[in-house]
């Protein structure tokens, strides 16, 4: 739930992606649905805000809502490629 860096100014969402990490990890312990490698809260009229999980380490991304989510995931993958 630490930040250790962020190019995301306000501080609210960096909190927010924060909390979705630890909330991910409760809710892979109560049900039978497996791993969850992300989370996308997508908004009609402002930023979408994506957080992808892989370990220990979680990454948010704000974007704007134009860019497809499905292109952003791959982007991600490709970069970091998770193990």
């Amino acid at each position: 739930g630490d930040i250790v860096t962020s190019s995301i100014e306000t501080s609210e969402v960096n909190d927010f992606v924060g909390f979705v990490a630890g909330v991910v990890k409760v809710f892979e312990e109560v049900s039978d649905l497996g791993q969850v490698q992300s989370i996308i809260l997508k908004s009609n009229t402002e930023d979408n805000l994506s957080v992808f999980l892989g370990g220990e380490q979680a990454l948010g991304i704000q974007s704007s809502n134009r860019v497809s989510v499905r292109a952003l995931k791959q982007q991600v993958d490709d970069l970091l490629q998770w193990g």
